[in-house]
């Protein structure tokens, strides 16, 4: 059982001033082109439950004011972007080299990253988004991708992967890869006997054993309900 605490309903307007009131005091802005897509991850950061947490990753590491983690556990591109998202990030979208080598240099094995197409596209290279639907603004496709397979539109391959080269290829899907999350601060680890798992909100939470309660404000299983 979970310590919850009563959130007050606060307006999108008033996070996103919190969002840059944040990262005005830290003195740091992500090196992001796209900042209607920050602007979103900042959001999503301000508006965390107090016990909201990730995972321990198997490799981390941070790059401009971003923090990054590698999950190696296949999912689908759907179920990596929504699993990102209940730890309170989002898909890592490499959004200039810098941040694409800080990924680049936690994979180990063909990885997903945060691009999708869009549907009904003209050509391969057109309609690659954001997990947000922002139009994408950086790309290091591998040679010849991307290709849709064979090299026609046919909207069979609409999702992005890194190579262990660090160059891209566009996969279906469907297909099962590790998965880089991003993620405005550093999440909360849970600990103190407590463990992060998923609760039935699709949010992760730190979790302690039957019998205790987690408390918040030292981050550890205290007894009692």
């Amino acid at each position: 059982m979970r310590n919850v605490r009563t959130l007050s309903v606060v307006s999108r307007p008033m996070l996103l001033g919190l969002a840059a009131l944040l990262w005005g005091a830290c003195g740091v802005a992500p090196e992001e082109e796209n900042t209607g897509s920050v602007s979103e991850l900042q959001v999503q950061q301000a508006a965390l439950l107090p016990d909201q947490c990730a995972p321990v990753p198997a490799a981390q590491t941070t790059y401009g004011g971003l923090v990054y983690h590698l999950y190696s556990s296949g999912k689908t591109w759907a179920n990596a972007k929504a699993d990102c998202t209940a730890m309170g990030g989002r898909l890592a979208v490499p959004a200039n080299a810098g941040a694409d080598s800080a990924i680049y240099s936690l994979i180990t094995d063909l990885t997903y990253i945060g691009l999708k197409q869009a549907s009904g596209q003209s050509s391969t290279s057109a309609g690659w988004q954001t997990p947000e639907g922002y139009a994408a603004t950086y790309f290091n496709w591998s040679p010849g991708e991307p290709n849709d397979m064979d090299g026609t539109e046919n909207g069979y391959q609409d999702c992005a992967r890194m190579w262990t080269t660090g160059y891209w290829d566009d996969v279906n899907c469907s297909q099962v890869s590790p998965y880089v999350c991003e993620f405005v601060n550093p999440p909360l680890q849970c600990a103190g006997g407590s463990s992060c798992a998923l609760g039935t909100d699709s949010n992760y939470h730190c979790y302690c054993p039957e019998g205790q309660h987690y408390d918040v404000q030292n981050n550890a299983c205290a007894n009692g309900p």
